[in-house]
């Protein structure tokens, strides 16, 4: 059986131009600089590494939970 994921339209790499974070347009993603990339439906939006990184510890703290929760019962 294939594994299966829930994250598997996320990935990581480093921008190809300059722009700004699709959370923040304060923050801006210099070339070069890496980044979170989430496509949704046809498109990528992506991140800077300050969010990412703050969406996914929040992300994970949730998913532990709802497995503690699957596992309890």
């Amino acid at each position: 059986m294939a594994n299966k994921s829930f994250i598997k339209s996320m990935s990581v790499d480093n921008a190809q131009k300059s722009h700004n974070c699709k959370h923040s347009s304060k923050h801006r993603i210099n070339m070069g600089d890496i980044r979170l990339g989430l496509k949704v439906e046809q498109s990528t939006q992506y991140f800077c590494k300050a969010c990412a990184i703050k969406f996914l510890e929040n992300g994970s703290k949730d998913i532990s939970k709802l497995l503690d929760e699957l596992k309890e019962n």
